[in-house]
């Protein structure tokens, strides 16, 4: 049991490829499996690159992992926020060259702060915050990460403002949760998106870490 972290609380970030399914059948339809694993790198690889930038150790943080989606687990929550922005920013950069909505990426994220228990040996994580992490991805929208009220209390009011007022999301199995969300790349012209509103100005704990 060396490898058994105690439980500490720890926010879990979700990130799920909205659309992976067609364009993993396109991509294994047309060009085979090689075309699939080809698809699923350069997915992972917008993740890698807000990692990267962050100085975090990819087998250190991501404990989870499919072709769609990535579960990130992390100590702070404002790491989380400008991790989910960094991913955001990368796919928002690759679809500006793309002429075909149908070629463009877009993520979904969902976060959650709470206790958890990492056994590295096993790449194994257990707590409830991971099912609330999960919960709040699927409510999310492309381009959006909500949060829970934990991880938005824990937040930078700087950080904050750029977040809804708190609102319940409703599983399918009938559990609420309350959340806010932060639109990174906006869908709806009715809310502004995070590169909106700081296109000229990034936020105080990126300026302070870099």
């Amino acid at each position: 049991m060396d490898s058994e972290v105690p439980n500490t609380e720890k926010t879990v970030l979700e990130v799920d490829l909205v659309e992976y399914t067609r364009g993993a059948v396109n991509m294994q339809e047309n060009i085979g499996l090689p075309g699939l694993k080809m698809y699923e790198d350069q997915n992972r690889e917008f993740i890698n690159s807000g990692l990267k930038r962050l100085g975090l150790d990819r087998n250190e943080v991501v404990l989870g992992e499919a072709g769609d989606n990535a579960i990130i687990v992390l100590d702070d929550v404002e790491v989380a926020h400008t991790l989910a922005q960094l991913i955001h920013q990368a796919t928002d950069k690759y679809n500006q060259s793309k002429s075909i909505e149908s070629a463009k990426r877009y993520f979904r994220m969902g976060a959650a702060t709470g206790d958890l228990l990492v056994e590295k040996s096993e790449r194994r994580i257990i707590g409830t915050v991971i099912t609330r992490a999960v919960r709040l991805e699927t409510a999310a929208e492309k381009g959006q990460l909500v949060i829970d009220v934990r991880t938005f209390q824990k937040l930078s009011p700087e950080l904050q403002r750029h977040y809804s007022r708190e609102q319940v999301i409703k599983s399918k199995n009938g559990e609420h949760y309350k959340a806010h969300r932060c639109n990174f790349i906006c869908t709806n012209s009715d809310a502004p998106s995070w590169f909106a509103q700081v296109r000229h100005a990034l936020c105080p704990w990126w300026h302070h870490h870099h």
